[in-house]
């Protein structure tokens, strides 16, 4: 790796309390935005007075009104507390190893992963994550506390180290169908669930068939992990370059003309899926490092 643990875990450090901006958004919680399980799952609170424009007639306590005065109908008021964990589907395959700035975008991943996993446990909400590739390489369950999530992101470190010390660094394309098959049947209550990724590959995810079902039951939040600088070095119009395929790892000769192609192709589809995940109500954030921070929050703050 191109950074040690220790660095990685130092500068999870700076944002063990959250988001290091939180206070911009005091108030974010990942359960308190509009959802598909918003009003479900309720404990009793207290007696009330029955008042019509207030109460649904269900609420009536029968057993605890007297039947001949009407107007000392008692009501039982519920609040809501149903725990709903927080899923980081995070894409550690050979593509987050990629890229002009290897460093960049593996810190990118971490630094969300541990954001994310702070945010949800400064706020009492359990968080688990499952780490993917061509197929689940781990699956952590939900649990509160913010070891777990420095438990997460030393995960994400271990299995890179295992990878970079392999003799074939590279794998197959990542399997996103894979992963959220596996999370669909994992997690049958909704839940909330972030999948960090660059999405290479998995443009046609949005369209699918299984993410609309998976978006009709969880709350899905899809993080685009963007490097500006994998194109940057394409210079002038003529000539050739080496292009490294991101998830297999094999490198091509390919003309500059081409290399333009595929950079305006790969946008193209971006742009595509983006509007896919619209369509079903999946947010789609893209994120760049340097600002990751101010775009997760101005995210979760739309969503209070």
């Amino acid at each position: 790796m191109l950074f040690t643990r220790d660095e990685a875990i130092a500068r999870l450090r700076g944002i063990g309390r959250g988001l290091p901006v939180r206070i911009r958004s005091p108030h974010t919680r990942f359960g308190e935005h509009k959802s598909v399980f918003r009003n479900v799952g309720f404990d009793f609170q207290q007696f009330a007075e029955y008042d019509p424009e207030k109460h649904a007639f269900w609420q009536i306590a029968w057993d605890m009104t007297d039947d001949t005065d009407e107007d000392a109908l008692l009501v039982r008021e519920y609040r809501e507390t149903r725990v709903v964990p927080v899923v980081l589907v995070c894409d550690v395959s050979h593509s987050m190893l990629f890229g002009v700035d290897r460093q960049e975008k593996a810190m990118l991943l971490l630094e969300l992963a541990g954001a994310f996993a702070f945010t949800a446990v400064h706020d009492q909400d359990p968080v688990g994550a499952v780490l993917f590739t061509d197929q689940v390489v781990q699956d952590i369950p939900p649990k509160p506390g913010k070891g777990h999530g420095y438990y997460i992101a030393s995960s994400i470190y271990s299995f890179w180290e295992i990878l970079e010390k392999a003799e074939r660094v590279a794998g197959q394309p990542t399997n996103f169908f894979r992963a959220l098959s596996h999370v669909r049947g994992r997690y049958t209550r909704p839940s909330v669930v972030a999948i960090l990724s660059d999405f290479v590959g998995g443009e046609s995810l949005a369209s699918s068939a299984l993410m609309r079902s998976f978006a009709a039951r969880h709350d899905v939040m899809c993080c685009i992990l963007d490097d500006p600088n994998e194109f940057a070095r394409i210079r002038g119009w003529f000539g050739h370059i080496p292009d490294e395929n991101p998830e297999t790892g094999v490198i091509t000769s390919v003309s500059v003309r081409e290399a333009r192609r595929k950079h305006h192709e790969i946008l193209k589809r971006r742009e595509q899926m983006i509007d896919e995940f619209k369509r079903i109500n999946v947010s789609c954030t893209v994120f760049q490092y340097g600002d990751h921070y101010q775009t997760l929050t101005k995210l979760l703050a739309e969503r209070r």
